[in-house]
């Protein structure tokens, strides 16, 4: 059942009975009603109460609603905007005279002003879900009052079905009966009632004045995208949205104040950002006539201070001019507003389940919506609005706006569902039935927050995200902030992430401010910029002179600083606490925790062309996304050492698709923040050089397939430690740095080898340490440096247990008998070796001798045993003969080792040749280059017989201290001059005048030589464009002509037969060459590097080009719009671009076409 104004006579002006007994309005319409409320309220459970614009139900029916109630209880009224709920408390407390907080309160987010004895409690939908989790039933409250239903937020249709359940579980429980009561500007109410089991419908009539409207002929959108500015000259819309503040400005002027229309003026805009431009349109005229002291002109949305949103409200001496969002259609109520402008517009968002976007577009309001702005105008009189829209176009619209439950991300809700106990969330009883597809995606995104497990249960994580009053995905990462020790830190940055951006950038000094926020950017993370921001600005206690010079926005500092410390409350009753002491935490922590709450936004870095792009790793979307241009990653990503792996708080697509509040991801977080995501090779048990131990190593990939390095675990419980001891025992003598005790024992082993090869002593048991270790460890442990520390007494290695240290002691005194002999030998074999009548080279004598010494002396050693008997032989045949070369075997030896050596003749010639040389230059090397090549040729010689070599090289080339033993190196030196001139020797100076005229004509040839070059470059038609080739035909006129002067220059140097005539030849030298320089230096400054920007005005076309592309280019349109750069600074950018590639323009078209991509590359290499 409903009733309706007609039902009821009206008795002229009601005054009503007041709980409270005090003065409050009483011509409102609302309050004819009263009884009647009463009696359907009596009677039913519900109550849904149509009140159009004016008829006072925010403000009268909560007093009304109170009169029923019984002494202690009390009624909760549900806004769905902060600032309503705080005006309105305001406005009530004010009117009943009692004081805010006390009969009447209001709680928001992180601002309560109330207490346990408020009656009348406004608050936010979100306040009210809090309220039900923390009481699931309610009892705290009677009545609650969901004012302004018609929004239809997700917010409002979540606690409407919520308080549906409640009622039903407080009727089954016998707890006393909760009356519900909906109001609603538009016509809904049959959506509702059907809704509520045991409700009525009342509707109340607005207290409003007749409306004249004006519409426009034809819409904005379909006119010329050009207009006349206020010189009259014809400009092309950059923003289509500009077309509507340009509109809307005339009208104020044009139409309202030049015909003197008398009144307030409130302009619907759909967004701050066209607020903020309108305001700016405004504040210009009213300056051009000189009128800034008479009017106001006022901002309204909903993320406002209360000094501001009291502004709004007050009476004021000046005509205000007020520009707000669709907050004013029915959440607030400004008197005085006579005139309405309707941009029709407002913004909307709608979230894709597909690829997680939640996009923020501009779209055609509702009629039901449209005809509650235009209300506004008549609201204390007769009014006027004008719709910037045709009728045609209104009539098309729909009736209703889309509930905000069909178009949005819906974790949150279904977390709190979950944390209220509700296990079918699918099939929740909404007002309209989300769509199931977003609900299983907030289901998943949830699953992989650890928020829910694998049965869709809350998990004890997601309890405690539940508690904070934060999108999920950044209570999240709060939460997490707690197991690295940053809850400070994250907090901070959390308070950030809800709100306005902190960054200011005003008209005209956007230069100004992009070099102030330099200072708080960092390359790897924007939540790392904000956590600088705040930082530098409580280091600076706070203060509102610094945001401004630092072009900071003080309001979103404040309200980040509120929102902090309420954090911190909040955790501390869930017993979390931010650490006390040092809050300096590494980086690399506060974005681990930064990163849990993202996971379902990682990319992977892929390139093209147009540069570096991201795509999704979760739910992959086909999207390349583009890291936007406010972001202090942005810079950055333009480059090669771009981040492999991203996350980002926030998508959104214009003309593109870009992502906002990023950082980078290091490869090996992610098997702990994103475990799904990662898929791994077979396990190896390998040693870690670094740890010093044997770990279990596996491969690391993303499920994309990409390559995220090794994991490494030591924690080897459960392995076959036995099998990875003995794979330890056999990687220590490999590894670079064993521990001490081996390295002992190692050369312990090389000296039982030494004595087992050079006396054939077998030792007692075998040497091998592997074995040996084994045996003393006897199936203990042992697979790190600290397990082989643990038993190093048993693990030492004694000579003992392996020699008959008495035998050896003996072998070694008959050795030195031994070698005392074979130095006799020595001696004999180079005497005869040193004779001059010798049949061989004096250059191979130390190699021959030493090859043959060092064979006989082995041979010798080796020969103790069974051998000893030719070693006798050996000795009397040497000490008999005198002569070693008579000795067929010997000469044989010698002969064999003359042919091995051979091939090295060549460089014993080379090497005398520089030593020469070098020698010649002694007192002008410098002596630090000399160490430098010396190290660098070190590095290149050949490994094969270099110590015999190299003994060689050093003897003959001391003086310098150089050695030389590759022949490539030789070679080179010897050859190129140039090279010893750069690395060894100083520049030489002509010594005498020969000599200079033989540099001078040296120095011509050089310049013919590149003049030669640049002719041949030039002269491949098809390496220069056609609307180059007249400039390359020039090119090589002038340059053909400077050759030919330096050759006559050159045969007059040639012929010059003293230094006088000589020296005059120097200015014409420098004449014919200038000419080629200066042609070259202004015509194609690609070979000589002195071009300047002066250059690229030769080109007249380009500049035409450019402006003609700033015209078309929507990207380059978006940021001089947004102010995050000039036009003139843009181009003076596109301008340095083209210079930079100058060097490459020989060789590649410069067109129109091309002039679109120096655009691009600009905008994306700048920030």
């Amino acid at each position: 059942m409903s009733f309706s104004f007609e039902d009821l006579k009206s008795n002229g002006v009601y005054t009503p009975d007041i709980k409270l007994d005090q003065k409050i309005e009483s011509t409102l319409p609302i309050l004819i009603y009263k009884e009647k409320i009463k009696e359907i309220l009596e009677s039913n459970e519900t109550v849904i109460i149509v009140g159009e614009t004016g008829s006072g139900k925010s403000t009268q029916l909560p007093l009304i609603l109170l009169e029923q109630l019984q002494a202690g209880e009390k009624i909760l009224v549900s806004q769905p905007r902060r600032l309503p709920a705080i005006s309105l408390a305001k406005y009530l407390s004010k009117k009943t005279g009692t004081e805010l907080g006390d009969k009447i309160g209001y709680e928001v987010r992180f601002d309560d002003h109330t207490n346990e004895g408020t009656q009348i409690n406004f608050v936010t939908d979100g306040i009210l879900i809090r309220e039900i989790q923390t009481d699931p039933l309610l009892e705290n409250y009677s009545v609650i009052m969901i004012d302004e239903a018609h929004e239809r937020s997700l917010n409002i249709d979540f606690c409407l079905g919520m308080l549906k359940m409640v009622q039903e579980e407080r009727m089954e429980q016998g707890i006393g009966p909760l009356k519900i009561v909906v109001t609603s500007a538009t016509i809904e109410k049959d959506r509702f009632t059907n809704f509520f089991d045991y409700s009525e419908s009342l509707e109340v009539p607005g207290r409003t004045f007749p409306i004249k409207e004006h519409f426009l002929q034809e819409d904005l959108d379909e006119r010329e995208q050009y207009h006349y500015d206020d010189e009259g000259n014809s400009r092309r819309w950059t923003d289509p949205l500009d077309k509507y503040i340009g509109k809307s400005k005339n009208i104020v002027f044009d139409e309202i104040i030049d015909n003197g229309r008398e009144g307030d003026i409130l302009i619907f805009m759909p967004g701050q950002e066209e607020i903020k431009k309108t305001i700016e349109k405004i504040e210009d005229e009213i300056r051009k006539r000189g009128e800034a002291g008479s009017y106001e002109i006022l901002p309204c949305y909903g993320q406002m201070s209360p000094s501001d949103q009291e502004k709004i409200m007050a009476p004021s001496s000046k005509r205000k001019i007020i520009i707000s969002t669709n907050i004013a259609e029915t959440s607030l109520t400004i008197e005085g507003v006579k005139y309405v402008i309707d941009t029709g517009l407002i913004k909307e968002t709608d979230f894709n389940s597909g690829s997680g976007i939640t996009e923020l577009n501009t779209v055609e309001h509702s009629q039901s919506g449209c005809r509650q702005r235009w209300g506004r105008s008549g609201r204390t009189g007769p009014g006027e609005v004008w719709c910037l829209y045709t009728r045609k176009n209104f009539e098309k619209r729909e009736k209703h706006q889309k509930p905000e439950i069909l178009r949005s991300d819906l974790s949150n809700v279904v977390l709190m569902m979950k944390k209220l106990g509700i296990k079918d969330v699918v099939d929740f009883d909404f007002i309209d039935k989300p769509n199931p597809e977003n609900v299983l995606k907030a289901i998943e995104d949830l699953k992989l927050l650890g928020a829910l497990d694998e049965n869709e249960n809350i998990t004890k994580l997601g309890e405690t995200m539940a508690q904070i009053p934060l999108e999920p995905k950044i209570s999240r990462m709060v939460v997490e902030a707690e197991k690295f020790g940053c809850i400070d830190e994250v907090c901070t940055i959390a308070a950030f992430l809800g709100g306005k951006n902190v960054f200011s950038r005003p008209k005209n000094k956007e230069l100004e401010a992009k070099k102030a926020h330099q200072y708080f950017m960092n390359p790897e993370s924007d939540f790392i910029t904000l956590l600088n921001v705040f930082k530098e600005y409580e280091e600076n206690h706070f203060n509102s002179q610094w945001a401004r010079e630092n072009f900071l926005n003080y309001k979103v500092l404040e309200e980040a600083r509120d929102i902090k410390f309420q954090l911190l409350r909040i955790l501390a009753r869930n017993k979390i606490k931010a650490e006390e002491g040092d809050n300096k935490k590494k980086n690399d922590d506060i974005e681990k925790s930064i990163a849990s709450g993202l996971v379902a936004n990682m990319m992977t870095k892929k390139s093209s062309i147009s540069g570096v792009y991201y795509n999704k790793l979760e739910n992959y979307d086909g999207n390349d996304y583009y890291i936007h241009p406010s972001s202090s990653l942005f810079a950055s990503s333009m480059m090669k050492d771009s981040p492999d792996i991203v996350t980002s708080v926030k998508m959104t697509k214009t003309s593109r698709h870009f992502i906002q509040g990023c950082q980078r991801i290091k490869p090996d977080w992610i098997k702990d923040i994103a475990p799904h995501l990662v898929t791994y090779g077979e396990k190896r048990v390998i040693f870690d050089r670094e740890l010093g131990s044997m770990v279990i190593k596996r491969d690391m990939y993303l499920k994309n397939g990409r390559d995220l390095g090794l994991e490494k675990n030591e924690d080897l419980e459960g392995e076959d430690l036995e099998l990875i001891t003995k794979i330890f025992l056999k990687e220590i003598d490999r590894i670079s740095n064993p521990p001490k005790i081996h390295l002992e024992n190692a050369k312990k082993v090389r000296n039982i080898m030494e004595y087992e090869n050079r006396y054939k002593i077998k030792p007692k048991k075998d040497y091998n340490l592997y074995y040996f270790y084994l045996e003393k460890l006897n199936g203990r442990k042992c697979t790190s440096f600290r397990d082989f520390e643990r038993y190093k007494d048993d693990l030492t290695l004694n000579l003992e247990e392996f020699l008959d240290l008495d035998v050896l002691k003996k072998i070694e005194s008959d050795y030195e008998k031994i070698s005392n002999e074979l130095g006799f030998i020595n001696i004999k074999i180079r005497d005869v070796l040193e004779d001059e009548n010798n049949p061989f080279d004096s250059v191979y004598i130390k190699i021959i001798y030493d090859d043959i010494f060092n064979s006989f002396r082995n041979k010798t050693i080796r020969s103790y045993g069974s051998e000893k008997i030719r070693f006798d032989f050996l000795k009397e045949s040497l000490e008999a003969q005198e002569m070693v070369l008579r000795d067929p075997s010997l000469l044989e030896s010698i002969n064999k080792t003359f042919n091995k050596y051979k091939h090295y003749k060549k460089y014993f010639e080379e090497a005398e040749k520089f030593n020469g040389m070098l020698t010649e230059q002694e007192g002008k090397i410098d002596a630090v280059k000399i160490k430098d090549i010396y190290g660098k040729l070190r590095k290149i010689r050949k490994k094969e017989d270099i110590r015999t070599l190299n003994s060689i090289l050093w003897s003959m080339l001391g003086k310098v201290e150089f050695v030389l033993s590759n022949k490539q190196v030789v070679d080179s030196i010897h050859r190129k001059e140039k090279v010893i001139r750069k690395y060894v020797i100083q520049p030489q100076k002509p010594e005498n005048f020969a000599q200079e005229k033989s540099f001078f004509i040296k120095n011509i040839l050089e310049k013919k030589s590149a003049i030669d070059k640049i002719i041949e470059i030039l002269s491949d038609r098809d390496g220069v464009s056609l609307d180059r080739r007249d400039i390359a035909a020039e090119i090589i006129k002038k340059s053909s002509s400077a050759k030919t002067e330096l050759s006559k220059v050159q045969r007059e140097a040639q012929d010059s037969k003293d230094e006088d005539s000589f020296k005059s030849l120097e200015g014409k030298y420098n004449n014919a060459f200038s000419v080629f320089k200066k042609i070259v230096e202004r015509r194609m400054p690609l070979l000589i590097h002195g071009f300047n920007e002066n250059w690229i005005e030769d080109f007249e076309y380009l500049n035409a080009a450019i402006e003609y592309e700033m015209k078309e280019n929507q990207d380059a349109q978006e940021f001089i719009a947004e102010g995050i750069i000039s036009e003139e600074e843009l181009i003076k950018k596109i301008k340095e671009k083209i210079i930079e590639d100058i060097p490459k323009l020989i060789k590649i078209e410069l067109v129109r076409n091309d002039i679109d991509y120096y655009f691009e590359k600009t905008l994306e290499e700048m920030i």
